[in-house]
């Protein structure tokens, strides 16, 4: 009996933007009458020279970073919203591994336990000791009934853009900064596709209630002091939690009940502000 082929993984040199690669895929299998489902596809770059991430800000992409972009056919629409966080646990699952002894590492890192900071921050960042490593873009392919769900994927890794860019040094962080040794980026890729194909094949078959409390259990802003800029106002609050829909539950003090945000941007986190000034 043949095994089913469910992703197939295509490497790329210096590229624009894998997600603008994985997109035109995407858009051809929409406009196409094939079935939709199997195989997922992942774009897989060494490079980028106009990496982007939410709201269109740039993600500095050099050799040393991890830049992927994966298209799945297979996940309903309804369950698009959910991608950015489930990716995010993906991208957690594999930081919170026990790092020592590793062969991911050349050498004894500086560190020989697990790492237990690492937090998803709502709605698509990852991050290392209060620091970004990595950000989750996902966008939807629609037309009419037909969607495919198309996920982008930074993550520093050997290379860290604070060393292009000090202004990053405060916000932003990198796996081998933080592990004081470079790690085996082939390695460190492979286990990231296993992981996002597992916690997608987790979603689609119906565990978001498991996969939500693991989420949940690795939010950076519960009982934080927000500012969140939404819909032309920004409002300011205690975060309440993830919503079951995957929204961002907000506790404004001048109302009873959290306020639900499915879309936003968070602009400082205990009144620091989580990016440097544009």
């Amino acid at each position: 009996m043949s095994r089913r082929v469910i992703s197939e993984v295509t490497y790329l040199g210096t590229v624009e933007s894998t997600q603008d690669i994985a997109k035109a895929h995407a858009k051809q299998l929409v406009l196409s009458e094939r079935p939709l489902g199997f195989p997922r596809q992942f774009f897989v770059a060494e490079s980028q020279t106009q990496g982007r991430g939410q709201h269109g800000r740039a993600w500095i992409s050099p050799h040393g970073g991890i830049y992927l972009s994966a298209v799945f056919p297979d996940v309903p629409q309804y369950m698009h919203c959910y991608i950015p966080l489930v990716a995010g646990l993906a991208i957690t699952r594999l930081l919170m591994r026990p790092w020592f002894p590793s062969p991911w590492l050349p050498g004894r890192p500086k560190q020989d336990i697990a790492f237990t900071n690492v937090h998803v921050r709502w709605p698509n960042d990852v991050l290392f000791n209060g620091k970004k490593i990595a950000g989750v873009l996902s966008e939807s392919i629609t037309m009419g009934q037909r969607a495919v769900a198309v996920v982008g994927v930074g993550m520093n890794v050997n290379a860290d853009p604070a060393a292009a860019n000090p202004a990053l040094h405060e916000f932003s962080t990198a796996l081998a900064s933080e592990l004081g040794s470079p790690v085996d980026k082939i390695k460190v890729n492979n286990a990231l596709l296993h992981n996002l194909e597992e916690c997608i094949g987790a979603l689609t078959s119906g565990q978001w209630p498991a996969l939500h409390r693991e989420i949940s259990d690795r939010d950076y802003l519960r009982g934080r002091l927000v500012e969140i800029s939404a819909e032309d106002h920004v409002l300011c609050g205690t975060g309440a939690g993830i919503a079951d829909d995957g929204a961002m539950l907000l506790q404004v003090p001048t109302q009873r009940e959290p306020s639900a945000f499915y879309g936003g941007t968070i602009r400082t986190v205990d009144g620091r502000p989580i990016r440097p000034p544009a």
